[in-house]
């Protein structure tokens, strides 16, 4: 029974990584990263883009440089908590899959995206893994929108500072959400991250709250 579960075992694996590379043929998406840094841990992607019809299905596939959490016209996407999760950073990263399909309008539409250090250059690496010199990125795709040089990209927000040990310092009279939902004219386009990072991302699980 052991080898029959393990042989099933590789079959399945070998079958998603198969899987996995073909959705990734299928994205032409780029990692992102703000320029700048004004002091803030927390680096904010935005696009603006038009839907004339909402379809039935629309979903987002993303992952990160650092943790994420995404926004659709000013509403959070998904429920997870420290999302893509923790991998060996120098080998994978997850790439996660979220319906959006009911946060659509018709009309204009903003994809807002915000990522902060965690396992990706926290504190808690030492450097070990600043492969990209820390810098915070993202890469996503949603119907025909995704990640390039047309972004726009920043740092800056209410958090002050944060951490996977340190935990998070948030400052409420910075809290301003209309950047996620308003047309921003001056922020700087986002600056596109050259070469392969590291390999494939597959898809997985991250705690949720």
């Amino acid at each position: 029974i052991m080898m029959k579960s393990r042989k099933l075992i590789s079959i399945l694996a070998a079958v998603l990584a198969v899987t996995a590379v073909a959705d990734e043929a299928k994205v032409k998406a780029k990692f992102i990263t703000a320029l700048a840094a004004d002091g803030s841990p927390v680096a904010r992607f935005r696009k603006a883009f038009e839907v004339k019809e909402v379809p039935a299905t629309a979903p987002l596939e993303i992952t990160s440089l650092g943790c994420f959490r995404a926004y659709l016209n000013g509403k959070p996407v998904g429920n997870d908590f420290l999302a893509p999760g923790y991998t060996q950073v120098d080998a994978r990263r997850l790439t996660l899959s979220y319906e959006c399909a009911p946060l659509l309008q018709p009309g204009t539409n903003v994809l807002a995206v915000e990522v902060s250090c965690a396992w990706w250059s926290d504190a808690i690496t030492k450097g070990a893994f600043t492969f990209v010199g820390g810098a915070k990125g993202v890469r996503c795709k949603l119907l025909d929108v995704e990640t390039d040089g047309t972004w726009q990209a920043k740092f800056g927000g209410p958090v002050q500072r944060c951490g996977i040990y340190e935990g998070e310092e948030f400052d409420a009279r910075k809290d301003d959400r209309a950047w996620m939902t308003e047309p921003v004219s001056d922020w700087p386009r986002a600056a596109v991250i050259e070469g392969n990072i590291y390999l494939t991302p597959d898809r997985g699980s991250v705690p949720r709250i």
